[in-house]
């Protein structure tokens, strides 16, 4: 169990083995470089809670359980097996590794804005919390990929990966402006803020969701000084699932993939089975 909760600082937790490599500058400041995961033939299942600053987490094989914090920061959440790169203590790309020991891992990533990485294998991803509304924007993938940002950590860019790897996610975004692949197999996506399966009056997410239903990318123009969305396409036809997608009230974009999928665009009655 590895538990930081209570702690506003930033920090890089991996619940296995794991190398963190520092750089050092011209006026002695010495920050993080590269983090990643190593032997994930020996990983184990974990208890991961982080605290209220900017989390890196890196779950590693297995069956992981990880909360991420509940502060305004924005937590990098991997499931599995994985690699974080930085310049300067800023974010520059985060990527799942060593595709084959994914677990069924239970992600939660709190307030902020996150970027949540399931990894292979069936995981549920939970970035609503539904007694403090969250309209921050959440990029998340469901299986295997990647996410590109800039030196000023901007993303740039999110992309699945290890489509033949992929597992069947529950992904649970609620408010905000939400950016989710759900990646190969049969994938449950809902980005309405609610509870207990039903919607909540006066709880309905009224931001543009963008939902790729299987494996895709996408890009984001970075010109203006924001991250704004500037194409979003599927890759790897032949690898999607039967998806059921709830998307709720706003302009929302949807491309369900591959597969017999079931999508809703309104806000009203019971979630679908």
């Amino acid at each position: 169990m590895i538990e930081s909760d209570g702690d506003d600082a930033n920090d890089i937790l991996s619940g296995d083995n794991a190398i963190v490599e520092f750089t050092r500058l011209s006026d002695g400041t010495v920050y993080p470089k590269l983090a990643y995961t190593i032997a994930p033939e020996v990983g184990g299942s974990d208890t991961i809670t982080a605290g209220d600053g900017r989390n890196i987490i890196l779950g590693g094989s297995h069956n992981d359980q990880i909360t991420g914090g509940n502060g305004s920061e924005s937590d990098i959440i991997i499931g599995d097996n994985g690699l974080v790169r930085f310049v300067e203590d800023v974010l520059v790309e985060a990527r799942t590794t060593d595709f084959a020991f994914g677990g069924d891992d239970i992600i939660v990533a709190g307030q902020g804005s996150d970027y949540v990485i399931g990894g292979a294998s069936n995981d549920t991803i939970d970035a609503d919390d539904p007694n403090a509304p969250d309209s921050s924007a959440d990029y998340i993938i469901g299986d295997d990929g990647y996410a590109l940002f800039t030196d000023t950590g901007l993303i740039t860019e999110i992309s699945t990966q290890a489509p033949e790897l992929g597992g069947t996610d529950t992904i649970d975004a609620g408010n905000g402006p939400d950016v989710i692949l759900g990646g190969s197999e049969r994938d449950y996506i809902n980005t309405i803020s609610g509870e207990n399966n039903s919607v909540t009056v006066g709880r309905i997410d009224t931001y543009r969701d963008v939902i790729l239903g299987d494996n895709g990318t996408a890009v984001f123009d970075v010109a203006s000084g924001e991250s704004r969305l500037q194409s979003i396409f599927s890759t790897a036809y032949n690898l999607g699932g039967s998806d059921i997608i709830w998307s709720g009230n706003g302009s929302d974009i949807v491309i369900g993939g591959s597969g017999s999928d079931e999508i809703l665009t309104h806000s009203s009655g019971e979630h679908p089975d």
